[in-house]
């Protein structure tokens, strides 16, 4: 084509000439299935290739650490602006702390009052959003739920180089704008999120990046030996549990669920893992 434009606007990207045409050519039939690729079963194999190839790409030109999830939602960011602080609210005292440094941020901190309390930590109002002013992080509640950021702001022309150290309290961004434009060190996030039409495909989906919260990753029993992608649908592990008012432990369990009070296996040979619910980083190795 002779006449294609160059799209610089606020709102859905030009796609790649070669993606387009790829797009139009399996439309009617995709892969030979006869059918669209809009219009087969999400269950299907075909499909679940294409998102699994999809995150593993995006793993691949990130960096993405291990515990980080891939999550592909409906609702582009904006569903994320309440999405974020349904899930994260609860974590602590349901509150939520935002650094303001456009209209996205406002209206994510807008729509955040609808589920708890929250706190603003830094507004670029007075600077019509031209720039991003100091802030102070030692002015965030470290009982806030998290903190919440927006990496890039296309409409002021204003960008974080460096993003705030927020310790425990886990940082949320809105990559919406600048996502794959720049490499970034996600294990800095508890949460990323993006809605694709910038720089990823096309309107209405979000990309969210999660990470696991620490000792609530299931992923461990995969990580001592468990292989339950081929256990046979009769198969079962099995799971016991000691406290202090029990007098050991099942040698022949798979998994064994402790108090949290009780450092169960700390010198036994045996034990391969010990997870914790309170576990400082991961789960620990003795």
């Amino acid at each position: 084509m002779t006449n294609r434009v160059y799209n610089f606007s606020a709102g859905p990207a030009t796609l790649p000439i070669p993606v387009m045409e790829t797009v139009q050519k399996e439309f009617l039939d995709f892969h030979g299935l006869g059918a669209s690729i809009v219009e087969i079963s999400h269950r299907l194999p075909v499909f679940k290739d294409i998102i699994e190839t999809t995150k593993s790409l995006f793993r691949e030109l990130t960096g993405l650490p291990n515990n980080y999830k891939v999550l592909f939602m409906h609702g582009g960011a904006q569903m994320q602006f309440s999405a974020v602080p349904l899930n994260l609210m609860s974590m602590k005292s349901h509150k939520g702390s935002y650094f303001i440094t456009g209209r996205w941020g406002t209206l994510a901190e807008n729509e955040a009052r609808k589920y708890g309390n929250t706190e603003i930590l830094m507004d670029g109002k007075e600077f019509e959003y031209r720039q991003i002013p100091q802030y102070d992080t030692s002015s965030l509640d470290k009982d806030s739920s998290y903190a919440h950021l927006t990496t890039n702001n296309t409409l002021y022309g204003t960008r974080w180089h460096q993003f705030p150290y927020t310790g425990n309290v886990p940082l949320v961004a809105d990559a919406t704008s600048d996502i794959l434009s720049r490499e970034m060190d996600y294990s800095q996030f508890g949460i990323v999120y993006a809605g694709l039409q910038k720089n990823l495909g096309t309107s209405g989906t979000g990309l969210v990046v999660d990470r696991y919260r620490d000792g609530q990753d299931w992923r461990v029993l995969q990580e001592i030996g468990h292989n339950l992608s081929e256990l046979s649908a009769d198969a079962k592990l099995k799971i016991s549990r000691t406290s202090s008012q029990d007098t050991g432990v099942d040698s022949s369990s798979s998994v064994i669920v402790a108090t949290a009070s009780l450092e169960v296996g700390f010198n036994d040979p045996t034990v391969g893992v010990v997870v914790q619910h309170k576990s400082p980083h991961n789960w620990a190795n003795f």
